[in-house]
């Protein structure tokens, strides 16, 4: 919910109310109480993807102890958790998208793929398949335009 409202108020606005360290603490506490939990790994792999993108790679690591590299620890967790979670794929996909899409193409699209393709067990995970469809079927077309725009908006950024 943090990463959210973060979102709509804005990045300097987030961080002088203290959002991320917030986030990250509630986080800290979910881990501790769920080590195996595939959906708070994934959200520390997006939380610390998000952090990195939002204040550069040394901020990061010196303020949070943030970086990518723990963002890709956290979410290949989070698969040998749920191998099959279409969410968590999906939300991997958005998190490289925002963060380097040219960078982790393949990643992006490994995932996307898994995501439109995998069995729902639920009906949310029936409606992130639909998105992760859309977001695939964009990037097979190289319609980076309409690709970025889906990004934003399947991370919850205002128009």
């Amino acid at each position: 919910t943090l990463g959210y409202e973060a979102r709509i108020i804005g990045i300097l606005a987030a961080k002088f109310n203290g959002y991320a360290g917030e986030a990250k603490d509630s986080l800290d506490v979910a881990v501790a109480h769920h080590p195996n939990n595939p959906f708070v790994l994934a959200a520390l792999g997006g939380w610390n993807i998000a952090v990195v993108n939002g204040g550069g790679a040394t901020m990061a690591d010196w303020i949070y102890d943030a970086s990518i590299k723990k963002g890709l620890d956290y979410y290949a967790k989070a698969f040998a958790a749920d191998p099959t979670g279409i969410v968590i794929r999906f939300q991997y996909a958005l998190s490289l998208s925002a963060c380097d899409r040219d960078a982790y193409a393949n990643q992006i699209e490994a995932a996307l793929r898994v995501a439109a393709t995998g069995q729902p067990r639920t009906v949310y995970e029936r409606f992130m398949q639909g998105r992760a469809k859309t977001l695939l079927a964009a990037f097979e077309r190289g319609d980076w335009t309409a690709y970025d725009a889906l990004v934003r908006r399947y991370q919850g950024y205002p128009k």
